[in-house]
């Protein structure tokens, strides 16, 4: 029942700080009696678990490297960690710049964004981050972080 602009006001409150922590988040939009009612295949939840075990795998072996003592996912790696595992394709490296630079983004958000994008390689079995990727993760941050 609020107007878009004191949707606005209200949001603004929330600090950046508290939005760097915010890893993923994905707004949706209603979906439509006939769509919920419509056949259209899409992926089980059996094919998505074993995507999702395949990456944790992935993640698993390379953090049973030594350094990464505690280490169990691409969440828990140190800012320091990251710096080692996440590497990216000249062209992903180029987009991430340019948006860190037109955005105004944070080391912390900058780090998150990275760690996600390698959850996001993992899922497609690639060993560096590439442009989809980390295009991908720049679009689960909170959109309030992202219209500044």
């Amino acid at each position: 029942t609020c107007s878009p602009s004191a949707v606005r006001q209200y949001r603004s409150r929330v600090s950046g700080p508290l939005l760097d922590r915010i890893d993923l988040c994905v707004e949706m939009d209603p979906i439509a009696f006939d769509e919920l009612h419509a056949v259209v295949p899409s992926e089980s939840s059996a094919d998505l678990r074993k995507q999702v075990l395949a990456a944790r795998a992935i993640q698993a072996k390379r953090y049973a490297a030594p350094g990464f003592e505690g280490v169990l996912c691409n969440a828990q790696l140190t800012a320091g960690q990251v710096r080692r595992v996440c590497r990216m394709t000249p062209a992903a490296e180029r987009l991430l710049r340019a948006s860190y630079d037109a955005l105004g983004l944070s080391a912390r958000a900058h780090d998150r964004i990275l760690r996600v994008a390698r959850t996001i390689a993992d899922l497609d079995s690639s060993t560096s981050i590439q442009l989809p990727h980390l295009a991908e993760a720049l679009q689960y941050r909170p959109p309030e972080y992202l219209r500044r």
